[in-house]
């Protein structure tokens, strides 16, 4: 019998120690509710509004995005790790009216990695360090599609009104992710040094030049930043490049060529006041286009433009109680595209506030408000605006 239990608690260590040194992870955030989105554009003469309101559970639109998350870790002993990281969206509503056609889940993230004292290594469809900046450090709400990452505002302004593009359409677009290289050095000091890489080229070749195009199409991805945390206080920072360049060859060996370069600077901060926690955020971009256009078999026509954007955002949350929490952020930016010799430039603010209460640990009820408004001249408009608002409420649980 003692050896039999001797043989049984062997086998149970054993066990253990396999299970210690490999584990899979299963997390998730659902939350699902309803929402009342408005955009009103105006000219000075006209006007077009729209509203839409009805059940949301993912994206922009909802209060935080609903996930799925699997985390494989494994230990391979004298202080090395490996393991596999991937995320994706869950929606459980339809992208019309009848709520059937909607994707089930799209991509996040999906990662491999290797790690140890030397830091770790990363590959695979990541976060850039430009989000990693203003969405882990700088950005007060869960989402920052209101009042965060106000430097990088994008609109479509007219009076055209679809489905496929509403009068006055405001977002607050990124290039958030990318098939790279992410290497991460150790911290030391509270200092963490972050460089990301990544390069895609699709060529083609023919030697039949009427009636097919060839081209090539080249898109390089080059980042590095730096974490700073110590206690209560949490810095960070990142300077990011992507250039695309893109070149086809038509009938007749018409060609058309283009090349975009875009430039990001992001800075974000927050403390803990333990009664408040404070977060800052600014960042800058900048993308310059250059290239040709054919306007006919004959000659090409020459285009180049520029975009700058950039903005701050300041917020806050606030505990009150056990249960409540309080939520509030404010940003400012401008947004300038020039081509040839004409301009268009917007002024863009926007804020947002929430109330969080907590029914439990992993369950929570929100509501909140926001809005975003971009005013300025267009190339051919002057006293043109762009105005959204948008609330909702719904329930949050985690696992």
């Amino acid at each position: 019998m003692k050896k039999s239990l001797i043989a049984l608690a062997a086998l149970a260590s054993v066990a253990g120690v396999a299970q210690a040194q490999s584990s899979v992870t299963l997390s998730g955030n659902i939350d699902l509710g309803m929402h009342s989105l408005k955009n009103t554009f105006t000219d000075g003469t006209d006007t077009v509004t729209r509203k839409q309101t009805g059940p949301n559970g993912n994206g922009a639109a909802s209060w935080t995005s609903s996930a799925i998350g699997i985390d494989v870790k494994e230990d391979l002993g004298s202080g090395m790790r490996a393991g596999y990281s991937a995320a994706m969206n869950l929606s459980s509503f339809g992208a019309s009216a009848d709520l059937a056609t909607q994707l089930l889940g799209t991509g996040r993230h999906s990662y491999a990695f290797v790690g140890g004292n030397f830091g770790e290594l990363r590959i695979g469809y990541q976060y850039v360090l430009e989000d990693q900046i203003s969405g882990g450090i700088g950005r007060a709400s869960p989402t920052g599609n209101i009042a965060g990452r106000i430097h990088n505002y994008s609109f479509a302004f007219g009076e055209t009104v679809s489905a496929a593009s509403p009068a006055g359409a405001l977002t607050s677009g990124a290039f958030t992710r990318g098939n790279m290289v992410e290497y991460s050095s150790p911290v030391m000091g509270g200092l963490q040094v972050i460089g990301q890489w990544g390069k895609v080229t699709d060529d083609l070749t023919t030697t039949v030049v009427a009636g097919a195009n060839a081209g090539e199409a080249d898109a390089q991805l080059f980042a590095i930043g730096a974490k700073y945390s110590a206690g209560a206080l949490n810095l960070g920072m990142s300077y990011q490049t992507v250039d695309s360049k893109a070149q086809t060859i038509g009938a007749a060996s018409t060609t058309t060529r283009s090349d975009t370069d875009r430039t990001t600077w992001t800075f974000g901060g927050n403390y803990d006041f333990k009664v408040a926690k404070v977060f800052a955020s600014y960042g800058t971009r900048k993308n310059e286009t250059t290239g040709n256009v054919p306007a006919s078999f004959a000659n090409l026509t020459t285009t180049a433009n520029e975009l700058k954007r950039d903005g701050w955002d300041l917020g806050a949350t606030v505990p009150v109680g056990a249960n409540v929490t309080l939520t509030a952020n404010y940003g400012q930016g401008s947004w300038k595209y020039t081509q040839g010799g004409d301009t268009t430039k917007f002024d863009v603010d926007a804020y947002q506030v929430a109330a969080t209460y907590a029914l439990s640990k992993r369950t929570s009820a929100t509501v909140f408000y926001g809005m975003a408004k971009a005013s300025g001249d267009t190339a051919d408009v002057a006293n043109s605006e762009i105005k959204n608002t948008q609330y909702g409420f719904g329930l949050r649980h985690t696992f």
